[in-house]
């Protein structure tokens, strides 16, 4: 497996009009990339799937084709400049400024303000889940019934990994809710679209001093249910109001109900990465939201 330098090393040869002599560090690393930024006057993000998760490879190919089809056509999204297949993937764009919408934060933004990034974010999505993006992917990746499919193969995985580490209160409850959505067809009657997929708060970068949208980091971009897009952001019922006021794409029967089991499956993501990855503060705090998401139901 590449060391962290190697892959420092290679973007320096690769990208020397970039890199210069700037400081290059790593700001993060999950489960599916490793992310680098070039310091400097004008700061890049270099993007480099995991050796250890395959599929995070083949995501990466195809986030790069579809960045480069969306760009001018969707707005906030990273602005792709360079990319690379062998020996090392990645992909690099120039960084983005704007705070990450963490809670803390977002509870400093002004009540008027708010509902003006709700507009920013749902433009956003409406243009997104609107545009035609089925031709990039398999067609058995494209129905609605694959996605009844992925939720139940990852109550597999939930189990496996998660529950050895559960109370029986807390698997009890998981699989209440589990059971719960995926035996009720209605929620699987819906048209699936192109979809961020990943719209988490750290995943959304917010002007300081305007409050307004700046831009959309690591777009999972995937074929999926629309109404995921609004159950991973986690930041309230009164924001998801607005985001849903201003959101232009249809709203089915169940899009309120899908919303509501996306949200209270946000700890499970923490959980299996903690354990998968050894990260012991991921799972402590996702044990902790996961008690908080129960005692909330």
């Amino acid at each position: 497996m590449l060391t962290m330098e190697s892959y420092i090393h290679y973007i320096r040869q690769k990208h020397p009009e970039i890199t210069r002599d700037f400081p290059i560090h790593v700001i993060t690393e999950g489960s599916a990339n490793i992310v680098l930024k070039v310091e400097g006057n004008e700061p890049w993000i270099f993007r480099i799937p995991r050796e250890d998760n395959p599929a995070a490879a083949l995501k990466m190919k195809r986030e790069q084709i579809l960045l480069t089809e969306l760009k001018g056509k969707v707005p906030f999204i990273p602005q792709i400049a360079c990319f690379s297949e062998h020996p090392i993937q990645y992909i690099g764009y120039p960084w983005i400024p704007g705070r990450q919408l963490f809670p803390p934060f977002f509870a400093e933004i002004p009540l008027m303000d708010k509902e003006i990034l709700a507009k920013d974010l749902a433009r956003f999505l409406s243009v997104l889940h609107e545009f035609p993006a089925s031709s990039f992917f398999p067609a058995e990746e494209t129905k609605s019934s694959s996605m009844k499919e992925n939720w139940t193969n990852y109550l597999v995985s939930i189990r496996h990994y998660v529950f050895p580490y559960l109370n029986d209160f807390q698997k009890e409850w998981t699989l209440q809710l589990f059971h719960t959505f995926l035996s009720n067809e209605r929620h699987f009657v819906f048209s699936p679209c192109l979809i961020n997929g990943d719209l988490k708060p750290e995943h959304i970068l917010v002007n300081e001093r305007t409050y307004r949208l700046s831009g959309i980091i690591d777009p999972g971009l995937m074929i999926g249910d629309p109404a995921l897009d609004f159950g991973y952001l986690g930041l309230g019922r009164p924001f998801q109001d607005m985001l849903l006021k201003h959101y232009a794409g249809f709203q089915d029967e169940t899009f309120q109900t899908r919303i509501s089991f996306y949200e209270k499956t946000i700890p499970f993501y923490g959980l299996r990465y903690g354990i998968i990855y050894n990260h012991h503060k991921a799972f402590s705090d996702s044990v902790q939201l996961l008690n908080e998401v129960i005692a909330g139901h």
